[in-house]
């Protein structure tokens, strides 16, 4: 866990930095907003989930969204049997 903002806080996490920095982790505002921008020269890299009401990226950062299906959760199939 990167960044934590617990339910029904609203503010706003901002993602900046230098060339230097990388951010690793997820950052969870549920109900928050998420702002992840600049230029490429100003925030090097952001590998991390980011979960949020609203989740704004700007600049001229490049965004690269890597989806593994076999990495999602799937609730197994169940039947029930009534007499």
């Amino acid at each position: 866990m990167l960044i934590y903002l617990g339910p029904g806080n609203t503010n706003t996490v901002s993602l900046q930095g230098t060339s230097d920095s990388k951010y690793l982790g997820m950052v969870f505002a549920p109900d928050g907003k998420i702002d992840v921008g600049g230029s490429s020269s100003e925030i090097s890299t952001v590998n991390a989930q980011l979960v949020g009401d609203s989740v704004k990226v700007h600049g001229s950062v490049t965004v690269d969204i890597n989806f593994q299906g076999e990495l999602v959760f799937n609730r197994p199939a169940t039947l029930e049997l009534f007499k």
